[in-house]
């Protein structure tokens, strides 16, 4: 209504109805909020936008094309919604990239934006990630633990949901894997910290594999050096058969190694005085000398052994470890 009025000589009024329709189009309104901001899967409610006028009002005429985009990462699905009566309403629109807050703005030509902010939550676990440190003594247990992590497509954890509890298991293809080696993830994470986790074998690059059996078998191979434990053996290499006080034609190599046969060659106990004797022959030459590496080689020591002909011995010792 559109009321004209005097006040004299009485107060006198008049009245006509008129109708407004709405103006110029200036601006963008979000209409329909987008929600369900699940990584790697479409907004559960689309956006819809609406043109408007300076007051508010839907420019009903307008057909302009309305665009989206993202503050950080990259939206999935058509960017783009033609309106239809002022009104832009988007299909198969998500996201994915790291979780944590987004904008979405929306824009077209000259007219005003208008943006929404939402916090985008991890998507289905599709990968693990496991962490070692680069180096393990055999037989010894890993300096730092291993730890798992339950992710999805773009390497966010798993924090919550069934996916988020599963039981993760360590295997070694190559290697003895020792130690509690299955845990359930907390959170996404399986730390197994102070699980005694222990790799034995021969020294070289390994693996350990995490895996988890739900949603479906998820795997992750990672490489660990395995290096040589503490010495707790030695081994003596000589001919099966030698002539009577007659100096070796091969001379003794002894070996220091750790409990799975692999040679300590780092560390005081690969530097040990090796020494040579037998409980029934006489041994003679020089048979004492410093390993190098865990190896040492009497070449050239003369070493040989004088006795009754038959089975002898000839022993290998050092003092220590």
């Amino acid at each position: 209504n559109l009321t004209a009025t005097i006040a004299s000589p009485s107060s006198i009024s008049g009245t006509a109805s008129v109708t407004i329709t709405f103006g110029a189009a200036t601006k963008l309104a979000v209409t329909t909020l987008a929600a369900g901001f699940i990584n790697r899967t479409d907004f559960s409610t689309q956006p819809v936008v609406t043109i408007q006028d300076v007051s508010g009002n839907t420019v009903t005429s307008a057909t302009d094309v309305v665009s989206v985009a993202i503050s950080s990462g990259n939206l999935t699905g058509t960017t783009t919604a033609t309106a239809v009566s002022g009104v832009a309403t988007f299909s198969g629109l998500g996201k994915n990239g790291t979780v944590g807050s987004k904008t979405l703005t929306f824009s077209s030509g000259s007219l005003a934006v208008d943006t929404q902010t939402f916090a985008l939550t991890f998507g289905a676990a599709t990968q693990l990630a496991q962490t070692l440190p680069a180096t393990v003594a055999n037989g010894v247990a890993l300096s730092a633990q291993p730890i798992v992590t339950i992710q999805d497509a773009d390497g966010n954890t798993v924090t919550s949901g069934s996916q988020a509890t599963q039981s993760v298991t360590l295997t070694s293809s190559d290697s003895n894997i020792s130690g509690t080696t299955s845990m359930a993830a907390v959170a996404g994470v399986a730390d197994f910290d102070g699980k005694g986790v222990t790799l034995t074998g021969t020294v070289g690059t390994r693996s350990i594999t995490a895996a988890i059996a739900s949603p479906s078998a998820i795997t992750v191979d990672t490489t660990i050096s395995l290096t040589h434990g503490a010495a707790t053996q030695v081994s003596i290499a000589v001919a099966s058969s030698l002539v009577n006080d007659t100096v070796f034609a091969t001379q003794p190599v002894v070996t220091i190694k750790d409990a799975s046969g692999n040679t300590v060659t780092t560390g005081s106990a690969a530097s040990q005085t090796v020494t040579l004797s037998s409980t029934d022959a006489t041994i003679g030459g020089t048979v004492s000398m410093t390993s190098t590496a865990g190896v040492a080689n009497f070449t050239g020591k003369g070493v040989k052994l004088t006795g009754l002909v038959g089975a002898r011995n000839l022993t290998a010792t050092i003092a220590s470890p």
